[in-house]
């Protein structure tokens, strides 16, 4: 398990060239015990980008919401427990993108059950990508305009 932050100073650079600057990766082993780790990065990560506490905690219960949805593959997909789960996230010029990488269900999440309809509701947007047995959910949440390049100017 590991987590990486990049130093404090860099926290508050804007990326005014439109290339996303990685605030933090961190990297669990695929289950259920571990989604604290999960919760706490973004929680942490939220933070430092000064959301509002409505926007952090939805957040926070989105990243939980994707983190599970890669956790119910069934055996031969990627059991809950076996391989490892990666969150990356990453500060845009307007938004933050948190990926959740991880085993792949065995069939694609209906747009219309409750955990993809929670996903919808908690983050401004959402999508998945399956690849042979790995899965990458993207959530992209937007930041408030003291972050936004230009703001005050």
């Amino acid at each position: 398990m590991s987590l990486q932050r990049d130093s404090a100073a860099t926290v508050a650079r804007v990326p005014l060239d439109g290339q996303p600057f990685r605030m933090a990766a961190l990297t669990m082993p695929a289950d259920k015990d571990y989604l604290a780790l999960a919760r706490l990065a973004t929680m942490h990560v939220a933070g430092l980008l000064g959301l509002p506490i409505g926007h952090l905690t939805d957040l926070r219960l989105a990243v939980n919401e994707a983190c599970a949805l890669l956790l119910n593959a069934p055996a031969g997909h990627g059991a809950a427990g076996e391989g490892a789960l990666e969150l990356s996230f990453e500060r845009c010029p307007d938004h933050l993108r948190v990926t959740v990488r991880g085993p792949a269900p065995e069939r694609r999440p209906d747009t219309e059950d409750i955990g993809w309809l929670v996903l919808r509701a908690l983050v401004n947007e959402v999508s998945m990508e399956i690849s042979g047995a790995t899965a990458t959910l993207t959530l992209i949440e937007t930041l408030p305009a003291r972050w936004k390049p230009g703001y005050g100017s």
